[in-house]
């Protein structure tokens, strides 16, 4: 497709306010955005009333991502390729040291949390041997979740881990949603990293409504002070509260 043609640009922008105000869709996402220049992809977006939109950009580095968020005048988000490829690597070998990239989280999430999409699996990893192949078992995954779930950005939780793990995952998804709509957290809320370290990864992160406190990993850790009420837990990790509505 040249989208240096009017006509393509012009049929571009009325199939996406199309989506937005006629299907009924509130965000996109914008797939294999190195096939296109950043200038049109801001256009569009831009056109559609600004809607929340995120793009598919496979890097692992997270400055080739801010720079592509540069390119569309923050226009657009993208998935944190660079959360995913760290966090998989941290839940594999019980090492979390590579989650604290000098006092903040790793990639686009420790930077620009509002555009980072996170998520632990999508239809491209799920399957593709360059990456390894599905992101691990059942306790693997929700560890991730409760990682993701409970901390800043925005995650995502991906159709068919969701769908084909079974209850007691499902069970544990909802727990930590849950947890994360009560205290309030959101994209930007505040995280202090507590330990980051082979064995232990914990944190404290400010919602709207209160604090989670949160650790994974094989080492024992709970968090300080009293209050505090387990909200949500499985193997290797935990959740605590204080607050919430």
């Amino acid at each position: 497709i040249d989208h240096t043609n009017q006509k393509v640009q012009e049929d571009s922008k009325a199939f996406i306010k199309w989506l937005m105000d006629d299907a009924g869709f509130r965000a996109i996402r914008l797939d294999f955005v190195l096939g296109y220049g950043a200038w049109f992809q801001e256009q569009y977006v831009r056109a559609a009333g600004n809607p929340y939109a995120v793009a598919e950009y496979w890097h692992g580095d997270v400055q080739v991502l801010q720079n592509y968020i540069n390119a569309t005048k923050g226009a657009m988000a993208v998935f944190d390729f660079p959360v995913y490829y760290t966090l998989k690597n941290a839940i594999h070998s019980n090492d979390f040291s590579g989650l604290n990239w000098g006092g903040k989280l790793p990639g686009v999430m420790g930077c620009d949390p509002m555009r980072s999409v996170t998520f632990v699996e999508n239809h491209d990893t799920s399957h593709l041997a360059v990456v390894g192949g599905k992101f691990g078992d059942n306790n693997q995954v929700c560890r991730a979740y409760a990682f993701l779930l409970t901390h800043s950005g925005i995650p995502s939780i991906f159709w068919s881990d969701w769908s084909d793990r079974g209850a007691d995952v499902q069970n544990q998804l909802v727990a930590l949603c849950q947890v994360r709509k009560s205290v309030g957290v959101h994209c930007t809320s505040q995280v202090s990293i507590a330990a980051s370290q082979g064995g232990l990864f914990a944190s404290y992160v400010d919602g709207k409504h209160g604090t989670i406190a949160f650790k994974m990993g094989s080492s024992d850790w709970g968090p300080n002070g009293d209050g505090w009420q387990k909200k949500a837990g499985g193997h290797e990790y935990a959740v605590w509260a204080k607050g919430g509505i």
